[in-house]
């Protein structure tokens, strides 16, 4: 019997023979029994509360194995906080000292995350575990967190756990300079405030930036949406405060100073129809060219959808909304066409989102008359409309037939 090379996700994968796979197993076998051992020995140091020095370096030397055990992550912590720096705050030593060690442990033990990430960047364990070390110590440097999330995106930019790390991050750049005013008069509330929405904004500027290298970058297009509704609330007012953190200087932000200025001057924008009007008017532009590079990505899809929200129209006049509508209809219809003619099918996410639209304008009567004939007259051809699309998708999409029928 000869071997088998199979491909998943573009990598070869090999199926071994009967003899090829008795010879693996009983050469494996001492290192999984050694690993059984070693797994037995720290669950029995965990289960009998041994917080010591031993227990604490073989911690070390199974989560270097596999570091997916999140027990023993939560048992490492464990340790460091009921021995580790117990034992130290205990030492006749000044406070001072104390506090440089403890320090220093940290700063240890976040060296060793960052070993394990190189290794497994997506494990949700050693993440959670650096998040852990930072909240003990407040003088980490932050400006250096976000250039070791710079170097994980540079691997892979999509990778949801440094997403989600960064937010982090920057909760706690926030977090350091709301601490940093002594007291809550106006002035500093405004200060900080101001400063707070320079981050958010500097934040959505490198969501922009990363959409721009792969519009395919769900995480990004996440973390956006969220910007977006902080940036509705609270505007920047200027983009030349000086301050501590790296705001609007991020220099993983691959922007033309004239795209920073556009945007900025509609976060700034006091009036909230205003804002919300002339950022739909941008942000659709913004998106239509991502539609068009990629027709099935489906992260674009989901988010234009949340473009036409309520959080957006309930602050619309119709003639806005009708006016957005239609401008999006005729690049998506425009986009549909071109699908049509290169496969010889209409392209479903198009039709989802066409049906969305034209239901948004027929539930909330929408339309380009004002003459009571007439709007219903123009009623009744969005209900042909929303009748035909339908069906396209049902013929499409035979599976989800039911699904369209409901959800729609």
């Amino acid at each position: 019997m000869t071997t088998l090379l199979l491909t998943m996700h573009g990598i070869k994968r090999k199926t071994f023979t009967k003899e090829e796979l008795l010879k693996k197993q009983a050469k494996d076998a001492p290192k999984i029994q050694k690993y059984r051992t070693l797994t037995d020995s720290v669950l029995d140091k965990q289960l009998n509360s041994s917080y010591n020095q031993e227990s604490f370096d073989l911690t070390t030397k199974l989560l270097n194995l596999n570091p997916e055990l999140y027990t023993i992550w939560n048992f490492r912590r464990d340790i460091l906080s009921n021995f580790t720096f117990k034992q130290i705050n205990n030492n006749d030593d000044n406070e001072g000292n104390n506090n440089k060690l403890i320090m220093k442990i940290i700063e240890d033990d976040l060296s060793f995350t960052v070993e394990q990430l190189y290794k497994f960047p997506k494990c949700y364990w050693i993440w959670d575990h650096r998040k852990w070390l930072l909240k003990l110590n407040n003088l980490t440097n932050l400006k250096n967190e976000l250039k070791l999330i710079h170097v994980f995106f540079q691997s892979d930019s999509r990778n949801y756990h440094v997403w989600q790390y960064r937010r982090y991050i920057i909760e706690l750049i926030i977090n350091r300079i709301k601490s940093t005013t002594s007291s809550s008069t106006a002035k500093n509330v405004e200060i900080i405030d101001e400063k707070i929405s320079l981050i958010n904004f500097n934040e959505f500027l490198f969501t922009t930036s990363m959409i721009n290298k792969d519009i395919s970058n769900y995480s990004a297009w996440h973390n956006r949406s969220q910007l977006i509704e902080k940036l509705i609330i609270q505007s920047p007012i200027s983009l030349n405060d000086s301050i501590e953190e790296p705001i609007n200087k991020d220099k993983s932000i691959n922007l033309k100073q004239i795209e920073i200025d556009e945007w900025f001057e509609i976060f700034k924008l006091n009036n909230i129809n205003d804002k919300k009007f002339k950022f739909l008017t941008k942000e659709l532009n913004y998106i239509n060219n991502a539609i068009f590079t990629d027709p099935d990505d489906s992260s674009v899809w989901i988010y234009m959808k949340w473009l036409f929200s309520n959080y957006f129209l309930k602050d619309l006049k119709n003639f806005e909304i009708l006016k957005l509508i239609n401008s999006d209809l005729n690049n998506i219809n425009e986009l549909n066409e071109l699908e049509l003619e290169d496969n010889n099918i209409e392209n479903k996410w198009c039709l989802q989102l066409q049906f969305y639209l034209l239901n948004i304008l027929y539930k909330n009567k929408i339309t380009n008359n004002v003459d009571g004939d007439n709007e219903n007259k123009e009623l009744i051809e969005l209900k042909i409309k929303l009748d035909s699309i339908l069906k396209k998708m049902s013929s499409i999409d035979t599976l989800r037939v039911n699904r369209y029928l409901e959800y729609f």
